[in-house]
């Protein structure tokens, strides 16, 4: 795991993106503090970590579908924010 102040990782955002690639997780901080992790993903777990993070949208849908109304299309992705 590499560690690296967000002005070197700027600065020199290639090199970064490379250890990730290689499989070493970095940890980008500004002003001593984490401000987010770089971490390299295949093709196969890209899927399975976007539905992951974005349990508020799953969360969303079922709240729309416990309802008695129907809703139009357009309707649903207003009321998901989308």
């Amino acid at each position: 795991m590499k560690f690296t102040d967000f002005f070197k990782f700027r600065d020199d955002f290639d090199r970064f993106i490379n250890l990730a690639k290689k499989g070493e997780d970095v940890i980008v901080t500004k002003s001593g503090k984490p401000i987010l992790s770089l971490a390299g993903i295949s093709k196969e777990e890209a899927e399975d970590y976007i539905l992951a993070k974005h349990y508020k949208l799953e969360r969303k849908a079922k709240s729309v579908e416990s309802g008695t109304k129907v809703y139009t299309h357009k309707e649903v992705k207003k009321r998901l924010g989308l």
